[in-house]
């Protein structure tokens, strides 16, 4: 976390923020609901910032591309719709 160089250190603080809003909004979210939470990760940068958290986090990298195949199902046009 602590870097001799601006570079690293600006990178390492957005590692560590990123990993630290997720832990945080989660532990908002198990409050708000009164129940444990699964934590989920997915994007591109994943595998930076998910060792950074200290709670489990699961990865599933097709989570988007299955939530919007699922809206694309809900709204696509019927064969007898004008």
């Amino acid at each position: 976390m602590i870097c001799g160089r601006t570079e690293e250190s600006l990178l390492s603080g957005a590692l560590y923020r990123a990993a630290a809003m997720t832990e945080g909004l989660a532990q908002r979210m198990e409050q708000e609901l009164g129940c444990p939470c699964t934590l989920v990760i997915t994007g591109g940068l994943r595998r930076f910032v998910a060792p950074l958290c200290r709670r489990e986090a699961v990865y599933d990298k097709d989570l988007l591309l299955r939530g919007l195949w699922k809206i694309y199902i809900r709204h696509r046009p019927t064969a007898d719709a004008p």
